[in-house]
């Protein structure tokens, strides 16, 4: 779960949230709420909680990432993986004449 604060700033909101960095640091990262500070406390806590639930599920989906999907985004790794993982036709016969 995320966890962010609320902070005013020449009279308007900001949010920053405690994010973890994909190497395991930690880092703050600031929103601009374009609120004015009168009156509109309530609101700003509503969007930062927004704002606390949207990273939380990137957080998520980025945990629950499989490793292959990583491997097959490396610029040189995609095209040979697809060679290597292509299922054999009747020209190729068997999986080692495929390299």
């Amino acid at each position: 779960m995320i966890i962010g604060r609320l902070v005013e700033v020449n009279d308007k909101y900001y949010a920053i949230l405690n994010l973890k960095h994909p190497d395991g640091r930690r880092l703050q990262k600031r929103f601009d709420l374009e609120l004015p500070v009168p009156n509109n406390k309530r609101r700003a806590q509503e969007k930062l909680n927004a704002l606390c639930a949207e990273y939380t599920r990137k957080q998520q989906v980025e945990q629950n990432r499989p490793n292959v999907v990583l491997i097959l985004r490396w610029p040189g790794l995609r095209n040979a993986s697809r060679r290597f993982l292509r299922p054999p036709t009747a020209t190729t016969g068997t999986w080692w004449s495929i390299t």
